[in-house]
């Protein structure tokens, strides 16, 4: 009996340094999930940012510190990642649920952006706000083209969804007896007469040809070369005089780069399989034919947006020398010299950020605007030319017209600056034709000093136009070309 003491203590001993082995190893199991690199979650999966291994700066107390490996622990624990990563897969293997990712999982493994759903199945309708907005910022830029003799073009990138409807899910079906956003942004009343190109029939014609990656969300090589033949087919209906780069695009079917253009790395998933897409190869590009008038040469401004932005390189190659700026709002575009030689521009910027005005250091005739079908209501967004009083109502100012002295505001910019230089005439809308006497910087606004007696904001403020009479340099207006 003697001898058991000593042994049944040995055994206690033992149990006593396993639980406090264990206790540490469990400790550091959220620091091992941490790193773990076979996990390729997402945080789409999360949701939000899990917490970090803390660091200097949240050791500047113990509290802190105490604070920051619980919230370290608490997301990390017990190889949490791992674990969420598992039932993940499990759902959308097993369920073929979404998991309420933007993502949406067709037919035959085909996937779609969940943005899509809103346009696909028709729900929206435009108010009257939105269509008036729609309609009198393209009617403005519209005039304001025509003004400096240059042709407006609008068309969208269609939804993956509207050119291949039937692989989305069973459960998601359109509203047939409703007009789609598309039809119901073309049919708006518009005063100004500009271009406005419908992709879709183009697209569905050749749909077998698979334009677009069969699990991201654009089309491919293929279906921008179709966009583009379109659109540039629509402006030489109109302008039949215009000359265009005689580039060439030949179209190869190459393997796809691993999650190119795919969803499922948003899932934390590879391609389930290798895939075939159109790739296009440039073809050598002749010399422009001398003795031609520069003035019938297309010189294009495109502002595009999801579809043009992320094919910036078969954009390049389809509209032949594109050059690209991405532009934050307000940053002044200044091409150098040899850039401002070229035939075409593509501006990466959202809706709120686009600006005609671009178009005179660029000395563009064709001046393009590209809205993803899903994101059509950003139309409403659009900037207002400079060419026209801000909406601005207060103590000084009435729809953008001085109150106690002769002017208005516009835009400012550089351009802005130039086009009304001290001694420039405008003929406000009233017909009375003003000399400009100086500027002056306020703010995002640009003061316009007026000779003569203070103005009538009513009848020559927003939405009224301005009328810088001095032709636009370098471009010839389209109508009065032969």
């Amino acid at each position: 009996m003697s001898g058991d003491a000593p042994r049944s203590k040995r055994l206690q001993r033992r149990c006593q340094i396993a639980l406090a082995l264990f206790f540490c190893a469990c400790l550091g199991v959220g620091l091992v999930g941490s790193f773990v690199p076979r996990d390729p979650m997402p945080l789409f999966q999360e949701q939000r940012t899990l917490a970090r291994l803390p660091g200097r700066a949240d050791a500047a107390t113990p509290s802190q510190l105490a604070a920051a490996l619980t919230r370290f622990s608490a997301d990390n624990f017990g190889l949490r990642k791992p674990l969420i990563s598992s039932y993940f897969m499990f759902r959308l293997r097993v369920l073929n649920a979404d998991l309420g990712l933007p993502v949406v999982l067709g037919e035959q493994g085909w996937l779609f952006y969940e943005q899509e759903l809103p346009t696909f199945r028709r729900e929206q309708t435009l108010s009257a706000r939105q269509a008036q907005r729609i309609r009198d910022r393209l009617d403005a830029w519209c005039d304001y083209a025509h003004r400096h003799g240059a042709e407006l073009v609008f068309f969208s990138g269609p939804n993956k969804s509207t050119i291949y409807p039937e692989k989305m899910p069973p459960h998601q079906r359109p509203w047939l007896d409703r007009p789609s956003m598309l039809d119901q942004v073309h049919a708006l009343d518009y005063r100004c007469p500009f271009i406005r190109v419908d992709l879709r029939p183009v697209l569905r014609k050749h749909r077998d040809e698979g334009l677009y990656f069969r699990w991201g969300t654009h089309w491919n090589d293929r279906g921008a070369q179709l966009a583009w033949q379109e659109v540039r087919r629509s402006i030489s209906a109109v302008h039949p005089q215009l000359r265009w780069p005689v580039g060439a695009l030949r179209i190869e079917s190459t393997p796809a780069a691993p999650l190119e253009d795919s969803l499922w790395q948003w899932f934390g998933e590879s391609d389930p399989h290798a895939t075939v897409v159109p790739r296009g190869r440039a073809q050598p590009e002749p010399a422009p034919a001398a003795g031609l008038d520069p003035a019938t040469q297309a010189r294009v401004l495109a502002f595009g947006d999801s579809f043009m932005v992320f094919m910036a390189p078969t954009a390049s190659v389809i509209a032949e020398r594109f050059s690209g700026w991405d532009l934050a709002y307000g940053q002044v575009l200044a091409p150098t010299a040899a850039q401002a030689q070229q035939d075409a521009w593509l501006i990466a910027a959202g809706a709120d950020q686009r600006r005609i005005e671009w178009m005179h250091p660029l000395r563009a005739n064709v001046v393009m605007i590209e809205v993803v079908e899903r994101n059509l209501l950003g139309l409403a967004e659009l900037p207002q030319p400079s060419d026209r009083p801000p909406e601005i109502t207060d103590d000084h100012w009435l729809l953008g017209v001085a109150r106690n002295w002769a002017g208005f505001i516009v835009q400012d910019s550089v351009d802005a600056q130039r086009r009304y230089a001290p001694g420039i005439q405008v003929r406000l809308a009233d017909r009375q034709v003003r000399q400009v006497t100086r500027t002056e910087r306020n703010g995002r606004y640009l003061n316009v000093y007026l000779s003569g007696n203070p103005l009538d904001g009513r009848a020559v403020g927003h939405p009224h136009v301005l009328e810088v009479l001095a032709p636009a340099a370098g471009i010839r207006s389209l109508s009065a070309a032969p």
